[in-house]
């Protein structure tokens, strides 16, 4: 039994990790009963390296100071008719 003065045990953020990674395991086999524990892992760092991409992105778009995010889907095309918008549009279908 734990002394009244003593100080709670802190878990360590590998631990946290750790025991997030094993949730995020056990999710996946519990929907994909055939999956192997090596599909499992590469799903996870699959999903793990895409969401430190996007978190990446949104710092250095906030971090740059631009007020006004443009999509390609809201550009005035008419604005720039001599514009090719097929080729535009497969230079961003490359990435």
């Amino acid at each position: 039994m734990p002394k009244r003065n003593e100080p709670k045990p802190r878990h360590a953020p590998a631990d946290e990790c750790g025991q997030r990674i094993s949730q995020h395991l056990d999710r996946l086999r519990a929907r994909e009963h055939h999956a192997t524990d090596r599909d499992a892992v590469e799903r996870l760092l699959a999903h793990a390296v895409a969401l430190r991409r996007e978190r990446s992105i949104e710092w250095r778009i906030q971090g740059s100071g631009i007020k006004v995010r443009k999509t390609l889907a809201a550009f005035d095309w008419a604005f720039q008719p001599k514009l090719d918008r097929r080729a535009v549009e497969e230079l961003f279908s490359l990435s």
